[in-house]
């Protein structure tokens, strides 16, 4: 699974707790995330791009995963989308050296 880098990740910790999402949510929230960034790298569509997400929200659907697991992958990662065009550059090039677990 390719993960997010740590600044990334810093970042979107920061903004669910900047967002009052509930600590117990936390968990659910930033594996979404990873999710979410693992498929984009994975199916080659843009991390900050929004069009990605009905994409990933099929993927998910696919998976069998139920209507309120997808919403609330949707959710976390609007939390993003919200905030990624009023971030310095976070050089996000899907080309850079990629993490994984």
């Amino acid at each position: 699974m390719i993960i997010p880098p740590s600044n990334i990740q810093e970042l979107y910790q920061r903004l669910l707790t900047d967002n009052s999402i509930p600590k117990n949510l936390h968990f659910y929230y930033k594996k979404w995330f990873r999710y979410y960034w693992d498929f984009c790298h994975q199916y080659k569509a843009t991390v900050n791009d929004q069009n990605s997400l009905p994409l990933f929200k099929k993927k998910l659907f696919e998976k069998n995963q139920n209507k309120y697991q997808v919403q609330q992958a949707v959710d976390a990662i609007l939390i993003y989308y919200r905030h990624i065009n009023k971030l310095p550059d976070l050089n996000l090039n899907q080309n850079d050296k990629k993490n994984t677990l």
